[in-house]
């Protein structure tokens, strides 16, 4: 019998030794990489219990004791509502959207 009317299937190549050691490497690579984007990507549960916060600005807004007591009443409701109220005298800088004024507060408040 002759093999000259067939094809010739090549065989097939071993691969070398030293491959497979450096694929280990890139798959744990790969691994630990995700690993750390996740960790790094996932929300930081500390913000999630953290209240919204008010800066209550009452300055020369309140002139005598029913406005003192207003402004108050509306601080404990938003307290109570969730919100940190702090005094602005208080707080050294922050973000004008934080600031209520005093004349806002007794405007919002429901009797």
């Amino acid at each position: 019998m002759s093999d000259e009317g067939q094809a010739a299937t090549p065989a097939p190549r071993p691969t070398p030794a030293g491959s497979r050691p450096v694929y280990a490497v890139l798959v744990l690579l790969v691994i630990a990489c995700g690993y750390l984007l996740w960790r790094d990507l996932k929300p930081d549960p500390r913000w999630s219990v953290r209240p919204p916060l008010i800066i209550l600005s009452m300055g020369d807004e309140v002139r005598d004791t029913d406005d003192l007591v207003a402004t108050l009443r509306t601080a404990r409701k938003l307290a109570d509502g969730g919100f940190l109220v702090l005094d602005s005298q208080a707080v050294l800088a922050a973000p004008e959207q934080l600031f209520l004024k005093a004349s806002q507060a007794k405007a919002s408040q429901v009797e």
